[in-house]
């Protein structure tokens, strides 16, 4: 049950006004989606340039209730009338966050940011019930629907929080007050809307805005450390920090790759203890992951020996870098699915993974990397060198960009650029038949998300089985 509002509670957070009937029970869950309204639901009627939420008005029944800026006398759902539903939305959440005696933890960065609020969520629930933003809702809509959505017997709240402009992140933060506030890694995803990653450090650090007091968690070997951290004590914040280097608070001082997971050796620098534990986390990168995993519990008095069978069981999320064994053909094939999304930073890690793995026919599919302005060609061909000590038996490159590097790429024993996903979803059973690994890459509006579909959608592919088999060549 979500915090429970009757209609009094919910005119008084919105300032707004019943039209003609109020609901008698509490709401039960909020939503902008009326396709996923529970029977007592409030659902959020939202402008857009492509849908209106209000149009959806006629769909709910006389159970559900409705926060509208303009009623409609045909629908059968009780309508609290308000000057704005967005700002509405913006009021529950902030009434949510200031009745929840939950922790509350914020998380955003340039990369990293969704696999370590699934990671905390997953393993704070060792410890009590914790709430967390749904998938990806990070932005000025899905955040505040997830704080709105906390449930009143929460004890930790876990919120991701992105931005693609400065000023995004601030609001979020004062809507939020955390009480911990976490920087993955500044990187130049986005580096299309700022000039340099200076700026997209200042940007991040807005996660302190909200903070009256609390922990800021910071990568230590992130060269804007200094940028971050003296903003984070500006605003009264404590400073804990996770690196590499030997003064980080929260030191990776080992790494063992294993083919269905990482053994990690982590030191504590505050209290001396040595870590060692084994995360299900495959991709190298994630020992971050895990470093921050450790950092939060650290700071909440919370032993960390409880959480290893859970750090242990620990899986990539879908389209970030999960596995999936699939069937081309009479082959038996491990897709990595690391499709949802790619900056120059995260395409460097998946890449350096797939270099580091057993030799066998590996197969890329990568399409281009989006929203890096005048950095686009520069990126692009740092990729060139990464590709090539892979070698890998089969490279599909898909796009514009893509097709600019092919020329330079002659490690691989079979490419082909295709100009575009539609062309190479066709082509995707054929070429990548003799693969024992693809890993596929790019950024989601450059058709990535479509090609790994099309892979499993179209083979005989045991659904949602992680792949843990060893490779072969």
């Amino acid at each position: 049950m979500i915090t429970s509002w009757n209609a009094s509670d919910l005119a008084k957070i919105t300032n707004g006004t019943w039209h003609n009937t109020m609901p008698t029970a509490p709401v039960d869950s909020i939503d902008i989606d009326h396709r996923q309204m529970d029977d007592t639901g409030l659902f959020v009627a939202l402008g857009g340039t492509t849908h209106d939420g209000h149009d959806f008005l006629g769909a709910l029944s006389a159970s559900h209730s409705a926060l509208v800026q303009q009623a409609d006398d045909k629908s059968a759902a009780s309508q609290l009338c308000v000057s704005n539903s967005l700002q509405a939305l913006h009021d529950l959440a902030k009434a949510a966050m200031a009745q929840t005696s939950a922790h509350k933890i914020a998380v955003t960065g340039s990369v990293g940011k969704t696999s370590t609020k699934d990671a905390l969520a997953r393993v704070l629930s060792c410890y009590g019930e914790c709430h967390a933003s749904r998938g990806n809702y990070n932005n000025h809509i899905g955040a505040p629907l997830s704080m709105a959505r906390t449930p009143d017997k929460a004890e930790m709240i876990v919120m991701e929080m992105g931005m693609n402009h400065a000023g995004e992140i601030a609001p979020l933060s004062h809507l939020f007050a955390g009480d911990i506030a976490i920087i993955t890694k500044i990187a130049d995803s986005h580096i299309g809307h700022f000039d340099n990653l200076e700026q997209i450090a200042h940007a991040k650090a807005e996660i302190f805005d909200g903070m009256s007091a609390g922990i800021a968690i910071l990568p230590y070997d992130d060269a804007h450390f200094d940028i971050l951290s003296e903003k984070a004590r500006t605003c009264g914040l404590d400073i804990t920090s996770f690196g590499h280097d030997e003064k980080a608070d929260i030191q990776l001082v080992d790494q063992l790759s294993e083919l269905d997971g990482q053994k990690l050796s982590v030191k504590n620098n505050e209290t001396g203890e040595m870590i060692t534990l084994r995360s299900g986390l495959c991709a190298p990168h994630h020992a971050t992951t895990i470093m921050i995993v450790l950092c939060v519990l650290h700071k909440l008095g919370l032993s960390w020996q409880k959480a290893t069978s859970a750090i242990a069981q620990l899986q990539e999320v879908e389209g970030r870098g999960n596995r999936t064994r699939i069937m081309l053909g009479a082959k038996d094939v491990i897709l990595i699915n690391d499709s949802y999304n790619a900056g120059p930073a995260s395409m460097a890690a998946a890449l350096s993974h797939m270099a580091d793995l057993p030799p066998c026919n590996k197969g890329l599919i990568l399409t281009d990397m989006l929203e890096l302005g005048a950095q686009t060609d520069e990126a692009h061909d740092a990729l060139i060198p990464l590709i090539t000590a892979i070698a890998p038996h089969q490279l599909a490159l898909v796009g514009e960009a893509m097709g600019r590097i092919a020329p330079a790429i002659t490690a691989a024993a079979h490419m082909r650029h295709y100009p575009d996903p539609s062309a190479c979803a066709e082509a995707l059973m054929t070429q990548f038949a003799t693969c024992d690994v693809i890993l596929i890459k790019g950024s989601n509006g450059s058709g990535a998300p479509a090609l790994a579909q099309a892979l499993l959608s179209s083979t005989n592919s045991p659904s949602d089985m992680l792949a843990r088999a060893v490779y072969v060549s």
